[in-house]
């Protein structure tokens, strides 16, 4: 199972509403830039269950885990209380999902990309044994008949 990074969500969150993750960071309070701010700390707390709230905090422009915990809990108070804000939370979250998914699609291409050089790389590891097995088996054969043995008596 792929681990999804709190950058990723950021930066998917960040590219629905047309910013970017240093917009996030940024010190910015104006709603354009709070509101995403706070459900990608939601998202984040969501999808990265490995992480912590000082390390969302510190991916969100080193905000203390106060603000993450005030963050998550206000995205998720405003979805019970405001349908359209839930509305655009879904649409973020189906974004985000659609992002990851072709993360993950990459990364199992990229798998198999390297799975199919290594393949290739034991393939020719293996002629190159084989063949440094018949040279030296030939070798054997020529240095017993130079000593007068047969092939059965030198074995």
């Amino acid at each position: 199972m792929t681990r999804i990074t709190g950058q990723l969500v950021g930066t998917a969150v960040a590219g629905h509403f047309g910013l970017t993750m240093d917009d996030l960071c940024s010190v910015r309070r104006d709603r354009r830039v709070s509101v995403p701010r706070q459900i990608a700390m939601y998202m984040a707390r969501q999808y990265c269950t490995h992480l912590s709230y000082p390390a969302i905090g510190r991916l969100f422009g080193g905000r203390d885990h106060t603000t993450i915990i005030h963050g998550v809990n206000a995205v998720m108070d405003r979805i019970v209380a405001d349908r359209e804000f839930a509305g655009v939370v879904d649409a973020v979250e189906r974004h985000l999902q659609d992002v990851i998914g072709i993360v993950v699609k990459r990364q199992a291409e990229a798998k198999k990309q390297v799975a199919l050089e290594c393949h290739d790389q034991v393939t020719e590891v293996e002629r190159n044994i084989s063949r440094l097995y018949s040279d030296l088996s030939r070798q054997y054969q020529r240095l017993a008949t130079l000593r007068g043995f047969s092939s059965e008596e030198a074995a």
